[in-house]
Parts: structure tokens; C-alpha cells; sequence
């Protein structure tokens, strides 16, 4: 039942295993289930011995892991999105979202790099504040404050500052991000420039 794809692996390890003095064995493959279809598994087993040594029994349990690999498989996908999309991306801490000290960069991709002249590490722990300055339009900001406070999507258009003091007009395209039980725990920001 195992894939045919996987089958000449697994029974080599599988084969390994049993050479050995390892009484454990463990591997991942596709499993033929009774509806036709694969679905990923991990299989775990014990190996007994007898007393001299001898392999006798194997004890073992079978887990169903197929949503687990196509969950990582998407959050490969969208880590590659990520890092190699032209347009600036943020994310930062949910709160506080107010005051000096908030929200936090908790990731910036390289196009975030190649815009404004920061390095990633120079950003991460900073607020995103540190992109304003005398032409920044307060009355954008205050639209970023308004959907903070709701935690709604937002979209503004300001202008911003590169580390080397540089001006440049960016679209900013924001939406919350909230975990399993609902709650709000980042902001992720798309940032185009618009120049």
C-alpha cells in the first residue's frame, strides 16, 4: 500500500532498521488508502527482541499527516511570495499601535530592503514610523489609526523617507492577521512605490 514512488526508500530504511540493534523505526510516505486516493502518513514502530536478540515483533502506529504537509507546503508558497514579490512587505506586531514604541517589525522582505535603504535587521524591534517624516500626511496616518482601532483592512497613500532621507510615494495596502481563536496578532503591509 505503500506509493510506488516511496516504496523502494521505505523498505530500504525500513531494511536498515531491522540490520541493526535500532529497536525504533520511523518514516513518512503515501499510503494507499481504501477510497483510491494517498494520503501522506508517519509511520512509528517498535521493534521487539527476543532474547538473544533477535527481531520478533513490531509494534506500530500509522498517522494521517496529509493536511499537515499541505499546510507546509502553502506556507512555502507563501513564504516564496513573500521574499521575491516587487513589492515591499512588512509585518509587524498587532499592538500597541499608538505611542512611540509600537507596532514592532517583526519581518521585512528584500524588495522592503531595496526600497528604502534599511537593512532587515536595522528594522526589526522598530516601528514603521522610522519610513516618516515632514511630508507624511497626517491625515492618511490618521485613516491607519482609525482601521487599527477597528481592526479593519486599510489602504492609504503617503509619502515616505529612505534611510538616506529620500522621498518616495507609496501605496501602503493593510490587513490584520489573527490566529486560531480570533485574536489579532499581526499586521501584514503591502508597500508599493508609487512614485
Amino acid at each position: 500500500l505503500v506509493h510506488p514512488a516511496d516504496k523502494e526508500r521505505v523498505m530500504t530504511k525500513f531494511n536498515k532498521c531491522l540490520e541493526s540493534n535500532n529497536d525504533k523505526w520511523q518514516d513518512e510516505y503515501r499510503f494507499l488508502k481504501a477510497d483510491g486516493t494517498y494520503a501522506a502518513v508517519i509511520d512509528k514502530a517498535v521493534i521487539l527482541k527476543d532474547e538473544n536478540g533477535k527481531n520478533i515483533r513490531m509494534i506500530g502506529a500509522m498517522q494521517d499527516i496529509t493536511l499537515q504537509k499541505k499546510e507546509e507546503q502553502q506556507l512555502r508558497l507563501f513564504e516564496s511570495v513573500v521574499k521575491n514579490i516587487s513589492d515591499a512587505v512588512l509585518i509587524t506586531e498587532a499592538e500597541p499601535f499608538t505611542g512611540p514604541n509600537g507596532p514592532k517589525i517583526v519581518f521585512a522582505n528584500e524588495a522592503f530592503v531595496s526600497t528604502t535603504g534599511y537593512t532587515k535587521e536595522e528594522v526589526i524591534g522598530l516601528t514603521p514610523r522610522i519610513l516618516q517624516g515632514p511630508k507624511t500626511d497626517r491625515k492618511e496616518l490618521d485613516k491607519l489609526v482609525v482601521a487599527f482601532k477597528k481592526w479593519e483592512p486599510v489602504e492609504v497613500e503617503l509619502t515616505n523617507y529612505k534611510k538616506n532621507g529620500e522621498e518616495y510615494w507609496v501605496n501602503l495596502s493593510m490587513v490584520p492577521l489573527a490566529n486560531e481563536q480570533g485574536w489579532y496578532t499581526h499586521w501584514i503591509c503591502v508597500q508599493r512605490d508609487v512614485t
